[in-house]
């Protein structure tokens, strides 16, 4: 399933930059992956069809077979008695056009009038995209639901475990997520899911056996999710999560050893250190520590600042950096900021650095607000927050005691909504 969701992310991402035959393709594999998830898990993974699968030993099973299939789930039948399934793969047999497998008049070389995507406005084109986009979740997650029911009802099990990772079968369709269920699903199919989940003689024995758990006190509940969240911290140290984030001209990467001389040198340049935190000289041995420090941590850690590489992707050169942390008092709000060699200035780079660093961090942590200071007479890094979109929410005169003077600050901030509305002209994933 985490494979049909990089490949949902994908065509998100690519869509957004308007390759629309491309995002559509994307969506096609998205949906296969989707359903051959459900497939496997009602042949069962014991089985050595299955494992032969996993290795490659094994051809994917064409689209009648893994239908047939699905419908031997006695639930999947029940459902597909009011809501026939086969509404849903006709709607969605659109993704089969743009790819070369259904014939010449589909391919690039067929009837352009066709597949020309030029005679459309892109708002069009989009629209297509991401009616498909809503129809293909909407599948996958009644395939999924249908196949475990249990996950389509509301049931506190921090309660009885102290955490939803405790749960022996707890998966990510939870609490707040019911939400998620009803924009996607809409009420009816969902009541009508939910209403087989409880006759489900699986789920109802499930639901008999929590039931059957006494409540955690809440002493144990605190005590456990401590635990889980002091466990989050070791973790971080053991296995750094890769960022690569590709923009036109830029990649926005974790540090590397080899970063250690171009970053020793322009935080050496007192131009660039004149607005920053550190003094100069910036020494190989001070840049080489900060790296092995970075490697050690993960991003997303709260109160903790994380640092990206920005690198020039036609040379490869290591050309800056920006950064960013999620407050420790509120999840939901970040602060930003970025640092960039003084000959790469003035040519757009740190406006397209964070950009695409708002929209990471939108995306991935679904955050409310995003926010930035500098000093009031670095006119630059002003200039580049309103470009971005951010508003200017303050002047604080004198605030901030600053290499040994008093220097008024700047505030900017952008809300997950502004920033989706003016920067980002499409929809949310």
């Amino acid at each position: 399933m985490m494979e049909a969701y990089h490949e949902f992310k994908s065509s998100y991402e690519i869509t957004k930059f308007g390759f629309f035959k491309q995002g559509l393709m994307s969506l096609r594999t998205a949906l296969e992956l989707g359903i051959l998830s459900t497939y496997w898990a009602i042949v069962g993974e014991d089985d050595i069809t299955f494992k032969n699968w996993l290795l490659a030993r094994e051809k994917t099973p064409f689209t009648k077979e893994i239908q047939n299939k699905l419908l031997r789930n006695l639930n999947i039948q029940i459902f597909n008695e009011r809501y026939p399934l086969k509404d849903f793969f006709d709607k969605l047999s659109i993704l089969h056009n743009y790819v070369h497998t259904k014939g010449v008049p589909h391919s690039t070389f067929g009837d352009y009038q066709k597949m020309s995507f030029e005679q459309e406005s892109s708002e069009t084109l989009f629209e297509r995209w991401y009616q498909a986009f809503q129809e293909c979740v909407q599948l996958i997650l009644i395939l999924h639901l249908l196949k475990f029911p249990i996950a389509s009802l509301k049931y506190d099990f921090i309660k009885k475990f102290g955490s939803y990772d405790k749960s022996p079968f707890c998966g990510g369709l939870f609490g707040d997520y019911q939400e998620d269920l009803v924009k996607f699903l809409g009420q009816e199919k969902l009541n009508f899911i939910q209403e087989i989940a409880h006759n489900d003689h699986e789920t109802v024995q499930l639901i008999e056996w929590l039931d059957s758990h006494p409540d955690l006190p809440k002493e144990e509940i605190d005590k456990i999710v401590y635990e889980q969240h002091k466990t989050w911290g070791e973790q971080v140290s053991i296995s750094p999560v890769t960022i690569q984030q590709q923009t036109p001209r830029l990649l926005l990467r974790n540090f590397q050893c080899s970063d250690t001389i171009a970053f020793a040198n322009y935080r050496s340049d007192p131009e660039v250190a004149k607005y920053q935190s550190w003094d100069v000289p910036f020494s190989e041995a001070q840049a080489t520590a900060f790296i092995e420090s970075l490697q050690q941590v993960n991003p997303g850690v709260l109160g903790e600042w994380y640092q990206l590489a920005i690198e020039l992707k036609s040379t490869g050169e290591m050309i800056g950096d920006c950064a960013f942390c999620i407050l420790a008092d509120d999840e939901q709000q970040a602060e930003i900021g970025f640092t960039l060699a003084r000959k790469y200035q003035s040519k757009g780079y740190a406006t397209e650095a964070i950009t695409y660093l708002l929209d990471y961090l939108f995306t991935t942590y679904k955050l409310h607000r995003i926010r930035a200071n500098c000093d009031a007479e670095n006119t630059a890094s002003i200039k580049l927050l309103q470009r971005v979109g951010m508003r200017c929410e303050g002047h604080f005169i004198k605030s901030l005691w600053f290499k040994n003077n008093w220097v008024d600050e700047m505030w900017f901030a952008i809300l997950r909504d502004e920033w989706y509305q003016a920067k980002h002209p499409y929809p949310e994933p």
